[in-house]
């Protein structure tokens, strides 16, 4: 598989930490924080699967899909005749208004509009991608008409030849387009010293570039942070701008690390929850902003769909079900845990905004407007962003 497809697949269950060695887009979340107190229940009626656009909610139910307001106000609706909708194959464009749909047994994608329901394109191949590589050439697509937007040559970065998907990918965040290439092969074929070079996504505009040393490697591991690990320390760089915003060193850092916008990260001393006494905020020189205890009978999980002022994190007791667990959100400026949703107070008596059910596997669907939350009776709710 290649590096944007593999990333495409990544993305589309919501992962947010990208490998360098992948190309697609970054999973959405909202910029700021959350409104905790205006959650609310949404009414979708009954659906195999829910998810989120940029301006609202959709679901797949039988032979449709159904478009909703942040609200729950159905917006509309899309059927087609003799064909129902794949959910597997039913995602949204991230950072995009758009709606991709494979109908069964039908070839390829349908591209819908997410505010209108409206049809824009379609296509008959079997995957699609905004960004990918075409006769060599880094190209980037218009999701709304399938035109291209702008493209650009490996070769000005020294990229090693051949331009393929294979060994050049291209990571899309909101504003940033991040191209990645070996610029020389080793005898294996591993790629070495690696072109980094950041473009404004919409009009194909160099930011920046680097090449880095030997086996270095990247992660962008939030909206506006790209992180390098070379030999023994992470640098944290700017996304937009690619000046260094701290480094530290590894090995301070080789447990569990929940990164965060800006270098910042939560950390947790073990990757088995039940070892962990406490998890710590930390800046990107390695100061602690905040720690806070995990009590003994609590498990704590920290979530992907977490926007970028507050960690959302499902809790359940260790001698609990999976599903009936609690939504927790954590204060990234203090630490400060509030209840949000669950069946009943937790054990040091928090009593939750909203009283609905949590899965510990839950996954939350981050969107510009807020975070759906699907509850584990069936129902879902709605955090609006702050």
């Amino acid at each position: 598989m290649g590096w944007n497809r593999a990333l495409r697949a990544l993305a589309a269950f919501g992962l947010v930490l990208l490998l360098a060695g992948c190309g697609g887009t970054a999973a959405s979340r909202p910029p700021g924080g959350l409104e905790l107190s205006g959650i609310r229940t949404v009414e979708l009626g009954a659906f195999g699967d829910a998810g989120v656009t940029e301006s609202g909610i959709y679901t797949v139910r039988g032979d449709a899909i159904l478009g909703w307001s942040p609200g729950g106000e159905q917006r509309w609706t899309i059927r087609r005749a003799g064909s129902t909708p794949d959910p597997q194959r039913t995602t949204p464009v991230l950072f995009h208004d758009v709606l991709l749909v494979h109908w069964q047994d039908s070839p390829g994608y349908v591209a819908y509009a997410a505010d209108t329901g409206a049809e824009l394109w379609s296509t008959a191949a079997d995957t699609w991608g905004e960004s990918g590589v075409e006769e060599g050439r880094v190209v980037l697509r218009d999701p709304a008409t399938n035109r291209l937007r702008w493209s650009a040559d490996p070769a000005r970065w020294s990229c090693a030849a051949p331009f393929t998907e294979d060994t050049v990918s291209v990571l899309l965040t909101r504003e940033v387009a991040l191209l990645r290439c070996p610029t020389r092969l080793a005898a294996d074929g591993a790629g070495l010293d690696l072109a980094v070079a950041a473009f404004d996504r919409l009009t194909g505009a160099e930011l920046w570039h680097r090449t880095l040393s030997g086996t270095d490697t990247f992660v962008v591991d939030s909206p506006d942070t790209l992180t390098v690990k070379s030999g023994g320390e992470r640098v944290f760089l700017a996304l937009r701008g690619g000046d260094e915003l701290g480094r530290q060193p590894v090995g301070e850092q080789s447990r569990y690390r929940f990164a965060r916008p800006g270098g910042t990260a939560l950390i947790m001393d073990s990757t088995t929850l039940a070892k962990n006494t406490e998890m710590r905020f930390v800046e990107p020189d390695g100061g602690v902003r905040w720690t806070a205890p995990l009590a003994a009978d609590e498990e704590v999980l920290l979530n992907v769909g977490s926007p970028d002022g507050v960690l959302l994190a499902t809790l359940r007791p260790r001698s609990g079900g999976r599903d009936d667990g609690s939504l927790l959100a954590y204060d990234v400026r203090t630490g400060e845990r509030t209840h949000v949703a669950g069946p009943e107070p937790t054990a040091r008596g928090e009593e939750p905004l909203l009283t609905m059910p949590v899965a510990q596997t839950a996954r939350l669907h981050a969107a510009p407007w807020g975070v759906l939350v699907p509850g584990a009776d069936g129902r879902a709710a709605v955090i609006p962003s702050g």
